[in-house]
């Protein structure tokens, strides 16, 4: 019977799997709307992370300062719990500050897909890389 429910439970898990899309890949996005796309996502990041950053540093600075100021009346595991969470949340911005500045590489590169004319009569279709300097900003 416990064979038959795992068995069960396994086959609707891959099934709900293989139906669900991907919505972090823009797929017909090409150039300059790509190159927006990912940085605007770069921002979001940032933006996250920075605010993570800010919250690990007050719970870091409010679990310091009572620590402290620690009487018999005040339980030591709050305080040690607060500065726990705080250098934690701290330690969580870094990969996503560097999640962010990888974004923003990408939206620096834009792909293009340009037409090469070649001396017979054909002419060929060539995916290039190219570097977007954003200027004036």
């Amino acid at each position: 019977m416990k064979k038959i429910f795992i068995i069960s439970v396994l086959i609707c898990t891959a099934c709900s799997l293989s139906a669900q899309k991907l919505k972090g890949i823009p797929q017909k996005l090409t150039g300059k709307d790509l190159s927006q796309h990912y940085l605007q996502k770069s921002r979001n990041q940032k933006v996250g992370a920075f605010l993570l950053m800010a919250g690990g540093l007050t719970l870091g600075i409010f679990g310091g300062i009572s620590t402290i100021n620690l009487d018999g009346k005040q339980n030591i595991s709050t305080t040690y719990a607060l500065f726990g969470f705080g250098a934690v949340s701290f330690l969580a911005s870094i990969p996503v500050l560097i999640s962010a500045s990888k974004y923003k590489l990408r939206a620096m590169m834009v792909v293009k897909t340009q037409q090469i004319d070649v001396p017979s009569s054909t002419s060929l279709r060539q995916t290039s890389v190219g570097l977007l300097i954003p200027l004036g900003r």
